[in-house]
């Protein structure tokens, strides 16, 4: 298994998993998909990145980062009333998706944490998550990998959603 970054040509790529990923879901409301276009915005480097693992070729799981702009209209940032420049160093842990064939072997875990590798020695300090409350695999790998959700409010046109958050720690405090 090897894991890369992104490259924009890869969005209509994850755009279409994104949709098989739904599909196999018994509730497809648990999961909200992007369009490939949203997607390459998000991977610019400058509004995000993600992570692909890859197995042969063959695409195993993804994880979406995107640096949401500071004014944008529901920031999760609200929940803790964050500052307009706290919120700069906001980090929207946006999408994961792991191919049934690949679960139940920590995927969506290790992908979140090299992520969060990447953001080290960045401006990025917090994460911000959001998951389905009917979604128990993805609110346990966020859970354990030390968020803590904030609120459990409707969100994506009324879907309910806990709202998680994480300080992120790169262990070079003074």
């Amino acid at each position: 298994m090897i894991f890369r970054k992104a490259e924009i040509h890869d969005a209509e790529r994850l755009a279409d998993s994104m949709k098989v990923i739904r599909s196999n879901m018994e509730d497809p409301t648990m999961y909200v998909i992007d369009i490939a276009e949203d997607i390459r915005s998000y991977i610019d480097d400058v509004h995000g990145f993600a992570l692909l693992a890859e197995e042969n070729d063959r695409l195993a799981g993804y994880f979406i980062f995107r640096f949401p702009d500071i004014n944008e209209p529901e920031h999760l940032g609200d929940y803790l009333n964050l500052t307009d420049e706290e919120k700069s160093h906001v980090v929207y842990m946006d999408s994961a998706g792991v191919f049934p064939e690949f679960r139940g072997q920590g995927l969506q875990g290790r992908l979140l944490r090299a992520g969060e590798e990447m953001l080290e020695n960045t401006v990025y300090t917090k994460a911000f998550a959001t998951v389905s409350p009917d979604n128990p695999a993805s609110l346990n790998t966020i859970l354990k990998n030390g968020f803590e959700i904030l609120a459990t409010v409707r969100k994506y046109g009324g879907l309910m959603r806990h709202v998680l958050y994480k300080e992120l720690s790169f262990g070079n405090e003074i």
